[in-house]
């Protein structure tokens, strides 16, 4: 073969396989290093959390998650700060309004965990993020009605600078709402969300 064609077929075959080699390194970071770590990030993030509320010398009886979001936090922040036994309440979205929130059979709920828990205890309520502060509030008032001999703070991870919530404890305070959570594994994830008129037949088990 001829020097150059020969040294030509070299330089193409040398590129097919860094183009092949850097497709498989783009690949692999996209799906095993830049997805996990968007996850990952929240390890720090609860090790702060622990941190300041250990230094507040709060010591929850019970962790009350607010949602999918509050459990997924609320779980993680009850095995560090030493076993911390969790309740969950639902929340619900109602899609016809910008900020309906709704926690479908909550006195039912609370009758149960008041049972079950006891009503002097010191109860730390626990959503992913605040981000208009809605949910929290209702939440509050709900439980200052129902509980009032309950002991509460709250804690989130995000808290939007903008919220017009202040939780007790927070992570970090963020300037604007992010894309997603990292909770939010996928483009798929949703909110739990129904219209404002079947709300009436949503029932929890």
């Amino acid at each position: 073969m001829d020097p150059v064609w020969q040294g030509a077929a070299l330089i193409a075959t040398a590129l097919t396989i860094i183009t092949g080699i850097w497709t498989a390194i783009s690949l692999y970071r996209s799906h095993v290093l830049e997805a996990p770590p968007r996850f990952r990030q929240i390890e720090p993030d609860i090790i702060r959390l622990v941190r300041e509320i250990r230094r507040s010398e709060f010591n929850p009886d019970l962790i009350l998650c607010v949602g999918r979001g509050g459990s997924i936090i609320g779980g993680l922040l009850a095995g560090n700060l030493g076993s911390v036994p969790i309740e969950t309440i639902e929340r619900i979205h109602l899609i016809d309004s910008d900020e309906a929130v709704e926690f479908p059979e909550i006195q039912e709920r609370f009758g149960f965990i008041k049972e079950k828990r006891g009503k002097d205890i010191s109860v730390l309520i626990v959503d992913g993020a605040t981000t208009t502060g809605y949910t929290l509030r209702k939440a509050r008032k709900i439980i200052h009605e129902i509980l009032p001999e309950w002991e509460t703070r709250y804690a989130v991870l995000y808290c939007i600078k903008s919220s017009g919530f202040t939780p007790d404890f927070a992570s970090r305070i963020l300037e604007k709402v992010p894309e997603r959570y990292p909770w939010h594994i996928t483009t798929d994830y949703k909110r739990f969300t129904i219209r404002r008129d079947e709300k009436n037949s949503i029932s929890i088990l």
